[in-house]
């Protein structure tokens, strides 16, 4: 009886908890983030999560439009990117591949191989202010990102969310990406 009493409150606890809680699901666009998350697919971006845990390099965020870009309906354009330097790192794409601190950045950006017929553009040096990220897309030669925008990075305020699932577009199989 005990047992049961104390699931109920703890699922009551939850359900009141989560209740509020809000994040945002939308299906992806555009090749930005190819091959990782591709057009058609949906994210679930988690709105709270950086108010207990700190953005890092790697992970995958839903970021407001540094810019002030709105849409059709009049609200904040938002994009899917990837951190890819944090504050006090320096940032440079020469020949179609990232450094970081003058390191290839390895793993999908240190590839310099990307799904688009024209070229990647150079960029930087750049050094990442504190408390700031440098966000770019997986597609890096099909992707408006930190490289493009007027203030090329963003504080932890204007990013929306960590995208923490993602469900494929084609076959509906959900993939839960990794803290």
């Amino acid at each position: 009886m005990k047992r049961k009493l104390a699931f109920l409150i703890c699922a009551l606890i939850f359900v009141l908890g989560c209740k509020g809680f809000r994040g945002v699901t939308f299906r992806t666009p555009s090749e930005s983030m190819s091959p990782t998350i591709k057009p058609g697919d949906s994210v679930f971006a988690d709105p709270v999560y950086y108010k207990h845990s700190p953005v890092k390099r790697g992970d995958i965020v839903v970021v407001l439009d540094p810019d002030g870009k709105t849409n059709s309906t009049g609200q904040r354009e938002m994009y899917v990117k990837r951190v890819i330097a944090v504050g006090g790192d320096k940032v440079q794409v020469l020949s179609a591949k990232v450094y970081i601190n003058d390191r290839v950045l390895d793993g999908i950006l240190g590839s310099g191989e990307y799904e688009a017929d024209f070229p990647v553009e150079d960029f930087g040096p750049a050094i990442v202010p504190a408390n700031e990220y440098f966000l770019v897309g997986d597609n890096l030669a099909n992707s408006y990102d930190s490289r493009h925008w007027k203030r090329s990075t963003v504080t932890v305020e204007g990013i929306y969310g960590k995208v923490t699932t993602v469900k494929d577009g084609k076959t509906g199989e959900i993939r839960y990406l990794p803290d």
